[in-house]
């Protein structure tokens, strides 16, 4: 289990756990899980994020603007963020 830096400083302890209506996925590291998670989906709740503590996650969209044509249009693209910053919820296996 390795710990890292996101976001601000906060630690995090691999592998991430991804759950879907009780379909778990594990990844290596937050950025795998980030294009993992469908943005699409954030708003409807469809997703619990822990890390490898089983310390829950905080999932969201960051907007980003992009120049389109050479500059001459500007487009939205929605990421996906995984953050630390859902309180001190534990989600551990009884």
């Amino acid at each position: 289990m390795a710990t890292r830096r996101i976001f601000g400083g906060d630690l995090v302890k691999t592998p991430i756990y991804v759950s879907e209506h009780g379909d778990v996925s594990a990844f290596d590291t937050v950025e795998a899980a980030e294009r993992y998670v469908e943005a699409v989906d954030i708003g409807r709740q469809e997703y619990i994020v822990t890390d490898g503590d089983g310390h829950r996650l905080a999932v969201g969209i960051v907007v980003r603007h992009v120049p389109l044509l050479g500059g001459l249009f500007r487009g939205k693209i929605r990421l996906v963020r995984i953050t630390e910053g859902v309180g001190d919820r534990h989600l551990a296996a009884d």
